[in-house]
């Protein structure tokens, strides 16, 4: 029998197998895939906190960013930038393989390719059924990422509310930066990017609820009019992405992390971070579980508590303004481009101490108190 079983092989599960195999639990990692590597839809932009945690090597970083140029439906952009980096672009797959490498040298067994198709709890154990094989386990952790109906048949909460993000890899021309599209047209709810990684290739994507291939080639049909990338189908990655949070998150021997739980960015749909940051805390959790002998939906309780006194804030911060967002036009944003280049708000993101790329709640108060003032002295 296994001290934990964790469902999932991506950033957050095996960041947790590896956390939990240090401090001597026996871990099960079971994987759908073959290879952890293949078909990873993320840009995978981290910030410094989020390196550190990850300890990443220097050669799993494809860019470093300190600048995005912002371009609104009538071609009017806004750049904005800092005087130092701010966020790097990993290589995704290769994190993955990382994580995985680090979490075996620590003992951590993988069972790949492995569907997992039933949970049963009892008083002291949870079976595991995959494919023709049982495993026995003392409690059991889904890093599932979004879309699997496991954690609620373990009694989770459900997540009614998501988005689709699509990405492709494209070569590129002219663009050296990372560009940001606001434009209805291309996506009514959230955004798309072109950001460059290396040798003249960057990840083309976008987020919507609405007909992401249709908007996808209406994208890459733009750009390419405008020379700035060149681009087939044959790359194109699909995945579903959290706009909220589950409402519960432990149950008898059982908890959800990353994705799964939807402990995503709202606005950015970025998780890498915010999973690793759940990771700690289940892990934290399961220890004083382990050494109480005490693994019931009460004692882990204390994850969601914590997990949330963390990030609950961001995450109904984020979804508020992405929400918001939704309900502009594209002349009601081209507006707001026009008042952030009156009021300098390049100047102010580049001086601004309140600058968080994981945090975003104190900078959007400080630059809603900034466009208040400007308001104010203006009448």
């Amino acid at each position: 029998m296994y001290d934990v079983a964790i469902i999932g092989a991506g950033v957050a599960g095996s960041y947790l197998a590896h956390n939990l195999a240090q401090r001597g639990y026996s871990i099960l990692v079971l994987e759908k895939k073959e290879n952890v590597s293949r078909d990873t839809c993320c840009t995978g932009i981290v910030s410094q906190k989020c390196l550190d945690l990850l300890k990443a090597p220097d050669n799993l970083i494809l860019q470093k960013i300190n600048s995005a140029t912002f371009h609104d439906s009538t071609g009017e952009t806004i750049r904005l930038w800092r005087n130092h980096d701010v966020a790097y672009i990993l290589d995704r797959p290769g994190l993955n393989t990382l994580l995985k490498q680090k979490a075996e040298s620590a003992g951590v067994s993988y069972a790949m390719p492995s569907i997992v198709t039933r949970i049963q709890s009892s008083d002291d154990h949870v079976t595991i059924t995959a494919m023709d094989n049982k495993y026995l386990c003392r409690a059991i952790v889904f890093a599932t990422g979004f879309g699997s109906a496991l954690p609620q048949q373990a009694g989770m909460g459900r997540i009614k509310r998501f988005t689709i993000g699509a990405q492709i890899e494209v070569t590129v021309n002219t663009v050296s930066e990372v560009t940001v599209y606001l434009d209805k047209h291309i996506s009514p709810d959230w955004f798309a990017w072109l950001v460059p990684i290396r040798n003249q290739k960057a990840f083309l994507g976008l987020m919507t609820q609405h007909n992401i291939k249709q908007r996808m080639e209406t994208l890459i049909a733009k750009l390419i009019a405008e020379n700035k990338i060149q681009s087939d189908w044959s790359n194109l990655t699909f995945e579903t992405i959290p706009a909220t949070y589950s409402s519960k998150t432990y149950a008898n021997r059982a908890l959800v992390v990353g994705e799964a739980a939807g402990q995503v960015k709202p606005m950015t749909g970025g998780g890498i971070y915010f999973s690793l940051l759940s990771a700690d805390i289940a892990a934290a959790t399961l220890h004083k579980g382990f050494i109480k002998d005490d693994l019931s939906a009460e004692m882990l309780s204390q994850y969601q508590k914590e997990w949330q006194k963390t990030l609950k804030r961001e995450l109904i911060t984020g979804s508020l303004i992405q929400k918001s967002y939704t309900i502009l036009s594209d002349k009601q944003i081209h507006l707001l481009f026009k008042l952030a280049k009156n009021r300098n708000l390049a100047q102010f993101i580049k001086n601004t101490n309140s600058f968080d790329f994981d945090f975003h709640r104190k900078f959007l108060i400080s630059l809603c108190k900034n466009i208040v003032t400007f308001s104010l002295t203006r009448q």
